[in-house]
Formats: structure tokens, C-alpha cells, sequence
């Protein structure tokens, strides 16, 4: 397999694991200050406000609208959210690399 490859798939990875990190965080920041149980952290309470970003394509678009109430479904279209943030970062990091060369 060539360098490139092993490279993109690295930064893929590193990038799903960043936002998996990024979204567990906040989805336990929301159910912490929705029992009143946060506190005034600040970087805890900026996590919750930042989980409609991260439930934003499926969970937005789709489970509001249809009305879901399984947490199976939610937690799927959550990790599915997770794959498509990390496919655009990976796509974003791939585009600005491709236009530094020329």
C-alpha cells in the first residue's frame, strides 16, 4: 500500500476518533444540565450547547421530523453523524493539501 493511503486512512481514523470523543462529551453535557447537574463549567457547558452541531444531518433533519422515540435509532444516527463530519474533515484536510501542492 502506498505512504499516501496509509496517511489519509490514519487521519480518517484519528478524525472519527476525534469526533466520537467531541459528540460523547457533549450528549453526556446535555443529560448532565437537563438533571441540573452541570455545574458552571464553562468548557462543559459550551459541550451541550454544541450538540445540536453535532446531532445536526440525521438527527435534525430526520428523527424530529418522523418523531422517533428508540434510543437505538438515536445513538445509530448519532455514530452515523460521526462518520460524516469525520468524511468531511477528511475530505476538507485532503482538498487544502491537494491545493498547497500547486
Amino acid at each position: 500500500m502506498p505512504i499516501k493511503v496509509i496517511r489519509c486512512r490514519i487521519r480518517f481514523y484519528i478524525s472519527i476518533a476525534l469526533m466520537f470523543t467531541l459528540s460523547a462529551i457533549s450528549f453526556m453535557s446535555v443529560a448532565a444540565r437537563e438533571e441540573e447537574t452541570l455545574g458552571d463549567d464553562a468548557f462543559l457547558n459550551f459541550m451541550a450547547d454544541s450538540f445540536q452541531v453535532f446531532r445536526f444531518p440525521l438527527l435534525t433533519l430526520i428523527i424530529d421530523y418522523l418523531h422517533f422515540e428508540d434510543e437505538g435509532f438515536f445513538v445509530l444516527a448519532l455514530m452515523l453523524n460521526v462518520l460524516f463530519y469525520a468524511s468531511l474533515i477528511e475530505i476538507m484536510i485532503s482538498l487544502i493539501s491537494a491545493q498547497k501542492r500547486f
